[in-house]
């Protein structure tokens, strides 16, 4: 669907340019913009503003219509494809933050291959920024991101909701059961990732929310990757935090054990990233719906 009549139907939905603006993750200035452009373009006043609120002119009405015949229409294509899979082919060029490509893709990847062979993925991995940066540069088709974008430019789709954990070697006088209040991390060393990690920005968003200043811990080591962080908490190097996910098998051989620190439980979502403009189709679409 043309950009430009999302956001009128979202509009004409909630009634509100306002209301429009955060569900399309957008400026109520763009928003405004584009009502305005499709106005020029019919030639013809769509919209009534009021203290209340915004309501359908006679054009309105009509130029709505049309727009939910265009979406029902994308949506019988996409069926369509759907029931079809040797319609599906092609090349989808994806754009991975670390911890998402290690812990949580390779399962979707399987899965999406065994049921559509003829699409060929390519993976780049990288930190958020990274990411963004790819999608940005239109150098990838699609991003996943572990950490947060607040760039107005990008819609962002949320798809798993991930835990960060802090890890120990076993025995540790961090690790569990025992509780410990936050204030016990600035007496360890911390392995930490790299600036431009989603990881960390959470980390230190979390530590700020109970009252720790993330300056004042004792960083002895950055590392690039989960992996690495790992191996050094095993080797008795610090604390680390990494997803809860990507310590399935550590934790099972009890080569590290999940530190208990009071009050201190760190989500984060695992998001999708892609431009504004219309609903993706084809396959991004197809690949959204495989994530979750």
């Amino acid at each position: 669907m043309d950009y430009r009549l999302e956001v009128f139907s979202r509009v004409a939905e909630h009634q509100s340019i306002s209301a429009a603006a955060r569900v399309l993750n957008i400026s109520q200035p763009a928003v405004t913009r584009h009502i305005k452009m499709l106005e020029e373009t019919y030639q013809a006043t769509l919209l009534t503003r009021s203290r209340s609120g915004v309501a359908l002119t006679e054009a309105g009405v009509v130029l709505l219509e049309h727009a939910r015949q265009v979406a029902w229409m994308e949506d019988e294509v996409m069926a369509k494809i759907r029931k079809d899979d040797s319609l599906l082919r092609g090349r989808l060029r994806l754009g991975a933050s670390t911890t998402v490509t290690q812990y949580y893709l390779p399962n979707v990847l399987t899965s999406f291959k065994m049921r559509h062979p003829e699409v060929e993925i390519e993976v780049v991995e990288g930190n958020t920024d990274a990411v963004i940066s790819h999608l940005l540069g239109q150098r990838i088709d699609l991003g996943l991101i572990e950490g947060p974008c607040s760039r107005r430019d990008l819609r962002v789709r949320r798809f798993f909701d991930d835990l960060l954990v802090f890890i120990v070697p076993v025995g540790h006088p961090l690790a569990r059961p025992k509780a410990v209040p936050p204030s016990e991390l600035l007496k360890y060393p911390i392995i930490s990732r790299e600036h431009g990690s989603g990881t960390r920005r959470y980390i230190e968003s979390a530590l700020n929310a109970v009252g720790l200043d993330p300056r004042k811990r004792r960083i002895v080591q950055e590392l690039p990757s989960t992996e690495a962080i790992k191996r050094a908490v095993e080797a008795g190097l610090g604390v680390g935090c990494v997803s809860r996910i990507a310590i399935t098998q550590e934790l099972a051989t009890a080569s590290l054990d999940i530190a208990n620190i009071k009050g201190l439980e760190i989500r984060r979502p695992f998001s999708a990233i892609l431009p504004l403009g219309p609903d993706p189709v084809g396959l991004r679409q197809i690949f959204l719906s495989a994530l979750s």
